[in-house]
């Protein structure tokens, strides 16, 4: 209900606000995918809070943690188009975040060395950031614009490629691809994922030519982009395949592969008049 410098006011059910002490943050970047709160609470503990995509939250969380459950949930709310966190969190004795917090600050305070400050940033959030207890998950509806699947479906009719390159899990992407036109029950679809070795992803790169003119589509995670970019043949098989495609969906990507991907398709097609759009600031 409330937020001021160094302090947040909630309100829990009907009960009285109460408010937060705001120790330190742990910034949210592409590369850790999560963000954390040091807090003490009304009754003085002094808690770290996290929240970030699955794929850098469960490895983060305590051994002996039964985590099938929360997976399960997440892949129905992945199914539904809905975008997922994980939060998970952890008590911090005094011994522990008050050294913790120093030299954490010290750190943010370097002039001169940006290298030196990112890496002990780096460096003391992976510190604190472990056997973290799993609160839960957090799913929203991120909603499309009316008259979205409309106009993709023009431009796609006028003979523009579109693809979509996205950090959601792959089966929010799925959907939103889905709902948005991109992708559609009568197309040919490749889809490859983290789960398959470099000669599954040769192997599957490769359309039917009997299709009888249908739609073509590519669906791939991070993981697999990075196989990709790393290995030439591999590189060219997927040039020349999302060639053919009328739409490609990119999930799982950070800025970086985001920036990697474009860059692709400008260089193999020079002479192709392209546009990227970027909806936030770590698209630019």
């Amino acid at each position: 209900v409330n937020r001021q410098m160094g302090s947040i006011t909630i309100e829990l059910g009907i009960g009285e606000p109460a408010e937060y002490q705001v120790l330190d943050i742990i910034e949210f970047n592409s590369d850790r995918k999560r963000m954390s709160l040091i807090v003490k609470c009304p009754d003085g503990t002094v808690k770290l809070m996290t929240k970030g995509a699955d794929s850098t939250m469960f490895p983060r969380i305590r051994n002996g943690t039964d985590i099938v459950s929360t997976e399960k949930a997440l892949k129905g709310f992945g199914d539904d188009g809905l975008r997922t966190l994980v939060l998970a969190e952890k008590v911090l004795p005094s011994g522990v975040w008050e050294p913790w917090v120093k030299k954490n600050g010290e750190a943010k305070n370097i002039i001169g060395d940006d290298e030196r400050k990112a890496a002990l940033l780096v460096e003391y959030a992976a510190e604190i950031e472990v056997d973290l207890e799993l609160v839960g998950t957090t799913a929203i509806e991120d909603k499309l614009q009316e008259g979205v699947p409309q106009t993709i479906e023009a431009l796609r009719t006028a003979g523009m490629k579109v693809w979509m390159l996205t950090g959601d899990k792959m089966e929010t992407a799925i959907n939103i691809g889905y709902a948005c036109a991109l992708l559609h029950d009568n197309m040919q679809k490749i889809q490859l994922d983290s789960t398959m070795r470099t000669k599954d992803l040769l192997e599957n790169l490769v359309f039917k030519d009997d299709d009888g003119g249908l739609d073509r589509g590519i669906i791939v995670d991070g993981d697999s982009l990075t196989r990709i970019f790393n290995d030439e043949e591999l590189k060219h098989k997927f040039v020349d395949a999302t060639a053919t495609c009328t739409s490609v969906v990119c999930c799982r990507v950070s800025p970086k592969q985001k920036a990697d991907v474009v860059e692709m398709v400008r260089t193999d097609k020079p002479d192709a008049t392209t546009l990227s759009i970027g909806d936030g600031a770590n698209d630019v």
